[in-house]
């Protein structure tokens, strides 16, 4: 049974979803990277990802902005979240993303 910050989401938050949007994050993440740079992210920068989902552009942001910068991302899907966290394992590219969930319930 999906957590209730999931039941909403149209394609759902399980295995196949998260790697469909892994292969789409693939897709346009030299368009986004160049989006970043004209925004003026680089070393040291402060980035907030709202809607981060399963946290692919929080790892690239965390790689753009280094050690002396900072991403938090945030995620209201507790599925999303545990796959963004696993990103910060030993080893892995988002050690220096922080991630946390949000507790959205009405649309903006």
């Amino acid at each position: 049974m999906a957590n209730k910050g999931d039941a909403d989401y149209v394609l759902g938050t399980h295995d196949e979803e998260v790697a469909r949007l892994g292969l789409q994050h693939r897709v346009w993440r030299p368009i986004a990277a160049d989006c970043w740079r004209r925004a003026g992210i680089t070393i040291g920068s402060r980035v907030v990802d709202i809607g981060a989902g399963p946290g692919y552009a929080t790892v690239d942001l965390a790689e753009i902005v280094g050690a002396s910068g900072e991403v938090l991302a945030v995620e209201r899907s507790a599925r999303f979240l545990e796959v963004a966290l696993s990103w910060k394992s030993p080893g892995k590219r988002a050690r220096r993303a922080a991630f946390r969930r949000s507790a959205f319930d009405r649309p903006i």
